[in-house]
């Protein structure tokens, strides 16, 4: 079960923002206002605990993956041990997400243009990281980590979750997540350092 719902996912990855405070889009730039005008309609559909797990699945092995560019290739200790911190999380995590779909049998929703532009968003931070090094590496992995971070608490205030168990991990995720996303956003207002 779990390979082909993982095969499913690798077509598609990483959530479309569903809001995104004003900071964080200018400090993006216009990649992310395009990218931004294009979610809304992908991102007002509630999701399932299946899609949840599905997606988020997906998603993590998209932040391990970001993570581990800054670990290797960034110039800022401070960056590189946030990079480290967030990968041991999401590795955490992953593996409980990856335990939950095992157990679980509900049917998912829907959801093939999200999961499209969340490949192709997905595609486009992973790009812009492996082409940077050192001091830009850090600055971008910044501003992408962020970005993804927000997509994934938008994706547990989006799943109507049946199983208390689930929501309590999604909540601790998030929780987590936005105190990431505190860090990092202090990353981008220093330039990355």
């Amino acid at each position: 079960m779990l390979k082909p719902l993982c095969a499913a996912f690798t077509m598609t990855a990483t959530v479309v923002l569903l809001s995104v405070p004003a900071q964080a889009q200018t400090s993006a730039g216009t990649d992310h206002a395009k990218h931004a005008g294009t979610s809304k309609t992908h991102n007002q559909s509630a999701m399932t605990d299946t899609d949840f797990v599905t997606m988020t699945i997906k998603h993590h092995q998209d932040g391990i993956e970001m993570s581990r560019l800054e670990e290797k290739g960034g110039a800022s200790a401070d960056v590189k041990a946030l990079a480290a911190k967030i990968r041991q999380g999401q590795e955490r995590e992953l593996t409980e997400l990856q335990a939950h779909q095992k157990s679980a049998s509900a049917a998912g929703g829907d959801h093939a243009a999200h999961m499209k532009q969340m490949e192709a968003d997905s595609q486009r931070a992973m790009k812009r990281l492996r082409s940077a090094s050192g001091a830009a590496l850090d600055h971008a992995f910044a501003e992408e980590m962020a970005k993804h971070h927000q997509q994934a608490i938008d994706m547990v205030s989006r799943t109507t979750f049946s199983d208390p168990q689930l929501r309590s991990m999604a909540q601790k995720m998030a929780a987590n997540q936005k105190q990431e996303l505190a860090e990092l956003k202090k990353h981008q207002k220093a330039g990355g350092h």
